[in-house]
């Protein structure tokens, strides 16, 4: 008798064992999307889900306050859209989550990964930028989660590199203004979605004047300039060129007639001690 017992429990236990592989071979379930990526705005999504039996779906921890459900938790053996509402997303980092869906027989699952961009950011240090006549490189602080990308009408402007996201600079070059008058330019700074304004002002270039002396000195040293700062550079009878200095002086070696040319900035009067050599005088003001 105890072995015809024991002949039928392994009977049910096959039967059962059958029964379960042939459920789970039975169940199906598919979903439309396996990634959804979302802008920092937001935005509802939906979600195309194919069973044959009854299925739940859970949100990740991840996505707690931001990914909320449209729909009853429960749904019934059919084709479904199940519905999600995606917050904005305020901070200024990605983020991301996974919507589970499981089948009540415990058979099947599949998973939605939803990925939601960040929040462009963009923060100068200014909206004004003073910058001298020089040529020059400039650089700006910053503070961004994106490429950082530059337009302007001004070709004396020009974005030489932005390092933003590694050391939280940008680098401008700005040509020499060799005009006597100002000049401004505005630039936009862009990333990703967010951009700034900033207005880049040149200061004019001084004064040149221009001082031209023929003259018949074997050594001829520089007039005395006066003047706030100045500076500038000479041209000799040979066409070289030397920066202007105080003692700046050239040996020509001869008595003939040679003419030298001083091209000075931030001056506003000059003396000749050497005035007996000199044949003639022209004086330039730009």
């Amino acid at each position: 008798m105890k072995r015809y017992i024991n002949i039928a429990l392994m009977l049910l236990i096959a039967a059962a064992m059958g029964c379960t592989k042939h459920n789970e071979k039975r169940t199906t379930l598919t979903i439309s999307e396996e990634t959804v990526n979302v802008s920092y705005v937001g935005r509802t999504i939906s979600i195309e889900v194919h069973s044959n039996v009854d299925f739940d779906y859970e949100v990740s921890h991840e996505g707690d306050g931001w990914i909320t459900p449209l729909e009853s938790r429960a749904k019934e053996p059919t084709k479904s859209v199940v519905r999600f509402d995606v917050a904005a997303n305020d901070e200024y980092d990605a983020r991301r989550a996974t919507i589970r869906f499981v089948t009540r027989n415990g058979y099947k699952e599949q998973s939605v990964e939803v990925i939601q961009a960040q929040k462009d950011a963009l923060i100068l240090t200014g909206s004004e930028l003073a910058v001298s006549y020089e040529e020059q490189i400039v650089e700006l602080a910053v503070e961004t989660n994106a490429e950082i990308s530059m337009t302007t009408a001004n070709k004396w402007i020009e974005l030489v590199d932005s390092r933003a996201l590694e050391s939280g600079t940008i680098r401008l070059h700005i040509a020499q203004n060799n005009k006597v008058v100002e000049r401004s330019g505005l630039v936009t700074f862009r990333a990703g979605s967010a951009s700034q304004k900033v207005m880049v002002t040149q200061q004019a270039a001084p004064s040149i004047i221009r001082l031209t002396l023929k003259h018949n000195d074997r050594l001829f040293y520089t007039p005395t300039w006066q003047g706030n700062n100045p500076s500038g550079s000479v041209i000799w009878d040979d066409k070289t060129t030397t920066e202007w200095s105080e003692d700046v002086s050239y040996n020509y070696g001869d008595t003939n007639d040679h003419t030298t040319v001083f091209d000075m900035y931030d001056t506003s009067a000059f003396t000749i001690e050497q005035i007996g050599s000199i044949d003639s005088i022209t004086i330039e003001i730009n």
